[in-house]
């Protein structure tokens, strides 16, 4: 049976669309060095850790199974997003409601349902609870999660005030750091060009990009530092 979904109410996929826009590669950038320092911390404290580039996020516990730590790794606006809703579900800074579509009556989804729910991930970008969930949310099979559009639109508010982000000159020689270590050895363009580029890209000041660029020549080795036009490879003469 269809279920519109009420007025004043928006899915899960909509609210991670809202979510989403709010991401900006500064967010991702101080996100994985956040994922990384957790993962050096741990690897200190516990030994080595399994480290999954392609997964958003492992489970990890100490050695005698007191402790269990989600680290999240994000690698897209989508996953970064997909984990804030999942947090906040877990935690209750969002209800998730369902609807009977035929007697309209609402059920408020429990917070332990989330934090327990192996399919979390696909029911967040889906809106739609599987018949494979667990028992938790099993008695909603087949129903579209909903959000009250008012209460989301005041945690999103909220929410993003709190995300940290990298610094400007950080994303800059991030940048200029891989642009020199797939071309070392040919600068492509003059360094002004490459200033102006970076201001476009991350508003940085010339301080800043003079910064990144020697961080990022000593890091590279590249020969980017040289003064003059860009060095170019030797074409060497035909035989």
């Amino acid at each position: 049976m269809e279920d519109p979904v009420p007025a004043e109410y928006i899915t899960l996929p909509d609210a991670l669309h809202r979510l989403e826009g709010h991401v900006s590669e500064a967010h991702l950038q101080r996100a994985t060095n956040d994922f990384a320092d957790r993962c050096t911390a741990f690897e200190q404290r516990f030994g080595a850790i399994e480290r999954n580039a392609t997964a958003p996020s492992f489970i990890v516990s100490s050695s005698d199974g007191s402790l269990i730590t989600t680290i999240l790794r994000y690698s897209s606006e989508r996953g970064f997003a997909v984990d804030k809703l999942s947090l906040a579900l877990q935690s209750g800074g969002l209800v998730a409601t369902v609807r009977n579509p035929q007697t309209g009556e609402c059920f408020r989804l429990r917070q332990a349902d989330w934090r327990f729910e192996p399919l979390q991930d696909q029911i967040i970008r889906g809106g739609i609870i599987p018949a494979s969930a667990a028992r938790g949310l099993e008695p909603h099979r087949g129903r579209t999660v909903l959000l009250a559009s008012d209460v989301f639109e005041q945690w999103l508010t909220a929410e993003v005030k709190h995300w940290p982000t990298a610094s400007r000159e950080a994303l800059c020689c991030r940048w200029l750091l891989g642009a020199m270590r797939a071309s070392p050895a040919d600068r492509q363009k003059p360094k002004a060009k490459w200033f102006e580029e970076a201001k476009q890209r991350f508003h940085v000041t010339i301080r800043e990009f003079e910064r990144a660029w020697s961080k990022a020549v000593n890091e590279s080795g590249s020969n980017w530092g040289h003064p003059g036009a860009p060095t170019k490879p030797r074409k060497e003469s035909p035989r």
